[in-house]
């Protein structure tokens, strides 16, 4: 399986993209939360998400909550997508690096870690 590519940035979706973009994601956070058996957690997934785009929580402990609702390896395939929905250049590009700390820290492809 393929170690997913996390960009440095990403294009924030912008204008009347933003709607139909939001409603995306939630649709497929949704669907996946459901497959997994928590679908319970939706609720908690949009909370996180509003207070990390508002600043008030950290783009650590947001990609941690990711892992915790999906999984590491869904988690950092999710985070460039959700990244788009960031206005903030500096948020956003948190939480692409985080994604990308979490991915050096723990290789997908079951090789150790660098020394």
């Amino acid at each position: 399986m393929a170690t997913p590519d996390i960009p440095v940035d990403v294009p924030p979706v912008t204008g009347p993209e933003i709607g139909e973009f939001q409603q995306f994601v939630v649709k497929g956070v949704s669907e996946q939360l459901r497959k997994e058996g928590k679908e319970d957690q939706l609720g908690d997934f949009l909370s996180a998400s509003k207070d990390f785009g508002k600043g008030d929580l950290g783009a650590d402990d947001f990609f941690g909550m990711l892992v915790g609702f999906f999984g590491e390896r869904k988690a950092l395939l999710l985070a460039p997508t959700l990244a788009r929905l960031i206005r903030s250049d500096d948020r956003r590009r948190a939480l692409l690096s985080a994604a990308r700390c979490a991915m050096e820290a723990v290789p997908l492809d079951g090789s150790a870690p660098p020394p």
